[in-house]
């Protein structure tokens, strides 16, 4: 057989180096493919561990839900898709020592709606369209738990949406809060009672204080009475009136108090008369409070329309403009004192307007609440209750109480009353 050319040779040589070449250049390629596939599932793990780590030490249930479908792009997914046509496609473990139910359980579909409680499927419903809408939120709903408890839950959330930016799910965790929901009812019980207790002081308090008061009073006007009979100076019969002026402003006090006692226990009972004509009580009670208006320039000025009456509690009203003529004077400035009473036969009206200190807007509502005022205790006394009872007396009768103030002009109060109940 005859010898191959040395060319021939060399050249099955080099193809075999550069096969040779090839494998190793390779098996390089495929050492360092291996490499790099190790390299990114050990990072792989340790995110799903530290994944993992994170959920776990959530207090709470982490969650995904999708739409069975992915909405079209075509219209709005909000208009399209529904929370009642999302499935849970992970849950954490955490959701069966809490509901009672397992993670393949609640990923059959519709089943996390099958579990919230009635009354509340459709404020859940609504809550997560609004997710839709503003891309994050909360609900607060009640579950019903596999062993047949109610939990009271809160859900935070988080809309998913694909890379176009279409919502596909939502992504939450859900929090058990039947303690917290528990310890608040608790705590209103606790306040209630409290008040209850307190309302119910208040009440025997005032009774109590009353009865040894209205003995003194008593007594002071026997002395009055003695007094006119004897020559004593001056300066006694000032001090004694002192003294009944004194009793009868605990005893009005008292009275403020017992009254905010029955308000509170729904008692303020109304001893309606017919007839009853609102321009006499207005006239009687200026009569009683001639003493305060001795004062230079504290003066009254009543306009009455004749006749004004109506279906109510006389003793009521006094109190009412008795409360009312009391506070144009302590916030008056001793400023004359304007009254108005008119009717139109359906409503009487009572207007009360002193050029005082005023009020301030952003205080006039609040001048009719329990122990409000808007000038400092410092320098007004009272218990800040007359306005609050003039109101629960006046809307007991079926009325209206408004006030139109301005600070350093004065203030208007008006009574508006229903003449037949």
């Amino acid at each position: 057989m005859a010898a191959q050319p040395s060319s021939e040779i060399e050249a099955l040589r080099a193809a075999l180096n550069a096969a040779e070449r090839r494998v190793e250049a390779a098996e390089s390629h495929a050492n360092a493919a291996e490499a790099q596939r190790a390299h990114w599932e050990g990072l792989a793990r340790v995110l799903q561990q530290r994944l993992d780590g994170f959920v776990h030490n959530i207090p709470g249930i982490a969650w995904e839900s999708y739409f069975r479908q992915s909405p079209g792009t075509h219209q709005s997914p909000v208009r399209e898709q529904s929370p009642a046509t999302m499935d849970v496609d992970y849950v954490s473990d955490l959701i069966e020592p809490i509901s009672g139910y397992t993670a393949d359980e609640w990923k059959q579909p519709n089943f996390w709606l099958e579990l919230v409680h009635p009354g509340d499927k459709a404020q859940a419903l609504a809550d997560s369209h609004r997710v839709f809408r503003e891309g994050h939120g909360s609900s607060s709903y009640r579950w019903l738990t596999k062993g047949g408890r109610t939990l009271w839950v809160t859900s935070r959330m988080t809309l998913i949406v694909d890379k176009a930016g279409v919502p596909i799910g939502l992504r939450g965790v859900t929090m058990d809060e039947t303690g917290i929901k528990q310890a608040e009812a608790q705590r209103l019980l606790d306040a209630q009672e409290a008040i209850r207790a307190r309302d119910e002081f208040l009440s025997i308090a005032s009774h109590e204080l009353r009865t040894p008061l209205t003995a003194a009073l008593l007594n002071v006007h026997l002395l009055e009475r003695s007094l006119k009979q004897l020559s004593v100076p001056p300066r006694v019969g000032e001090i004694v009136a002192k003294v009944e002026r004194q009793q009868i402003r605990i005893a009005n006090l008292l009275d403020g108090l017992l009254d905010v006692a029955r308000i509170r226990v729904g008692r303020l009972e109304l001893a309606r008369e017919y007839d009853v004509d609102l321009a006499e009580v207005v006239r009687d009670v200026v009569d009683r409070l001639q003493p305060d208006f001795a004062h230079p320039g504290c003066a009254v000025d009543l306009a009455s329309a004749g006749l004004v009456r109506g279906h109510w509690d006389r003793l009521r009203l006094e109190q009412v403009v008795m409360n009312l003529l009391s506070n144009a004077l302590k916030y008056g400035n001793r400023a004359p004192i304007e009254i108005a009473v008119t009717s139109d036969g359906v409503t009487a009206k009572l207007v009360v307007r002193d050029h005082g200190i005023g009020i301030p807007r952003t205080s006039q509502a609040r001048v009719f609440e329990r122990f409000e005022r808007a000038a400092s205790s410092r320098h007004y006394g009272g218990l800040g209750l007359g306005l609050y009872i003039v109101r629960q007396i006046v809307e007991a009768h079926g009325g209206t109480i408004s006030l139109d103030s301005e600070p350093n002009v004065g203030s208007t109060f008006t009574v508006e009353l229903p003449v037949r109940q």
